[in-house]
């Protein structure tokens, strides 16, 4: 899932490429062998800036109560996700060091048995 902040670069990009696009159509300009915009071609490009602009500004809205905490809230909060992960860091090098051991005694009973079979 993308993060809040890289969403609203997505959208702001995404609404600077539509108004490029959009532009460069209603032209007065344009190349003859292109057909001319529709009013209905035009109020479908102006609806999409409109609706791109209003996700943006949902967006940027929805950052709110992030931006109310302090700063010691949020060292906070970021110090307890470090806990968290320091934790489960711990138990994550603890099941690599169980498994590894149970893949030595594996291949250690592997290695025992193909000895025994090519003695026979």
């Amino acid at each position: 899932m993308v993060d809040l902040l890289t969403e609203i670069q997505m959208c702001t990009d995404n609404l600077v490429r539509l108004m490029y696009e959009s532009l460069g159509n209603i032209q007065k300009d344009q190349s003859i062998e292109e057909e001319p915009l529709t009013n209905e071609d035009i109020e479908t490009m102006a609806s999409t800036l409109v609706n791109q602009s209003k996700k943006i500004d949902s967006l940027i809205d929805s950052l709110q109560p992030l931006l109310s905490k302090t700063e010691i809230q949020q060292l906070n909060e970021l110090q307890e996700l470090q806990n968290k992960n320091d934790n489960l860091t711990l138990i994550l090098e603890k099941r690599v060091e169980t498994a590894e051991y149970w893949l030595n005694v594996v291949q250690s009973a592997l290695k025992e048995i193909s000895i025994s079979q090519v003695g026979i």
